[in-house]
């Protein structure tokens, strides 16, 4: 009588459904049946022997029997669609078959004496009921012994996730997130993991009174160890002396020997490059990143793709790196970002695309990357992304933004609306 209630706890517990009211019924109407048979015996069975002449220990069932045979079986079936639905994904599944299926048989077999082999051998040997304590005694002590295992998998998981959340913050920390200002130069930038710890990553750092460094990359993969290599990248940036920082090509060489036949079988593309506000220009090395940066010409209202030729990061010797130089007028954009802005898909399986990257920097990223980010959320529809999301937007000689002073007459309004 305890076993269904036992099995479907057993079942809810390591199928992660969190919903436990069908446990408590399960639990609580198997006790009431347990009480039933053992103080009021009478409700359920009947001490006048039936049929012809049959052993002692069988009895007339009362018309109540068949409601507890039926609320018994009926847990037990649910719990078992619940375990064959969900235990695909349970680990510990093959262990309670390893156990169910042989207290089944056994079971049976207890069944099979009691209604035939007793009534020919004319011994009146209950075994079905003396084997169904065995078997709710042995599953309870099963049962008992899982779940303690399971309660220690779930505190190491919840040690796990704090971890995981302090790192959260070690690496939200690496990011930048107070961009150094200029006198025409403004920069904004947005990052968006996918996980908790995501693989992109960039820094925006002053030089000196007129120029500013910009790096961007992404990693392979998301998870633990791509943000471990970014806290790597990051350290390696910030040991390189001044002479090195104004070069985008040795910085890039710098990174590749820090990194190389030290990330296993991850890559990293990355675009290094300097802005110097007195000559206007930006100097720039990628190593093998996509999508390119994007320079909106404020002149023609054209965007350009600015191409550089490099190799990935931390998988060859030689880059093989060429620095472009690319001035700057006033209006200009520039937009540097990872692909996970342009490769979301929608349900359809239809990707975001470089074209509509493309299409929202030219009409809408004037002042920050919004935009870029609730267009992209609209084409998934709210669909989780697939990878991290990052971007810096580059913006010369930017108009500044300034919301308009309601009048007294729009205040008024408002307030006797809001009334």
């Amino acid at each position: 009588m305890l076993l269904g209630p036992a099995f479907l706890d057993f079942v809810f517990c390591f199928a992660g459904v969190r919903n436990r009211a069908f446990s408590m019924v399960a639990w609580i109407t198997g006790l009431f049946w347990v009480s039933v048979f053992l103080f009021f015996p009478g409700l359920v069975i009947s001490q006048t022997p039936t049929g012809f002449r049959m052993p002692l220990h069988f009895y007339a069932y009362t018309n109540y029997y068949p409601v507890f045979l039926a609320n018994l079986f009926g847990i037990i079936t649910y719990a078992l669609f619940e375990l064959l639905r969900n235990g695909l994904r349970m680990p510990v599944r093959a262990s309670l078959m390893r156990f169910v299926l042989p207290a089944c048989i056994l079971w049976a077999a207890c069944g099979f004496w009691d209604t035939t082999l007793s009534l020919l051998f004319r011994i009146p040997l209950p075994l079905s009921w003396a084997g169904g304590v065995v078997v709710n005694v042995a599953f309870l002590a099963f049962v008992t012994r899982r779940s303690q295992e399971a309660f220690r998998a779930q505190e190491k998981h919840r040690s796990f996730m704090r971890d995981v959340g302090h790192a959260r913050e070690i690496q939200s920390g690496l990011i930048t997130t107070e961009f150094p200002s200029m006198h025409r130069i403004k920069i904004v930038g947005k990052y968006m993991p996918m996980q908790e710890l995501g693989g992109d990553f960039y820094n925006v750092r002053r030089l000196d009174e007129h120029r500013l460094s910009i790096f961007i990359s992404d990693v392979t993969g998301h998870g633990i160890a791509s943000a471990f290599i970014t806290a790597m990248i990051k350290i390696s940036l910030d040991s390189l002396p001044m002479n090195v920082l104004i070069h985008p090509d040795k910085v890039l060489n710098h990174l590749n020997e820090a990194l190389l036949d030290k990330i296993m079988d991850r890559f990293i593309t990355g675009i290094y490059g300097i802005l110097d506000e007195d000559t206007m220009e930006f100097h720039f090395c990628s190593a093998g990143h996509h999508p390119p940066a994007l320079h909106f010409k404020a002149a023609s209202g054209q965007v350009e793709e600015l191409m550089a030729r490099g190799r990935l990061l931390g998988a060859f010797d030689s880059l093989e790196l060429v620095t472009e130089s690319i001035p700057l007028k006033s209006g200009d954009r520039i937009l540097l970002a990872t692909d996970g802005l342009y490769e979301p898909f929608d349900d359809k399986g239809e990707m975001f695309g470089l074209a509509r990257l493309k299409e929202i920097f030219h009409r809408e990223l004037t002042h920050s990357l919004d935009p870029l980010f609730l267009a992209i959320h609209r084409y998934t529809k709210g669909a989780r992304q697939a990878d991290d999301m990052a971007g810096l937007l580059i913006l010369v000689d930017p108009v500044p933004t300034t919301r308009p002073v309601p009048s007294a007459h729009s205040q008024s309004a408002d307030s006797s609306s809001t009334r």
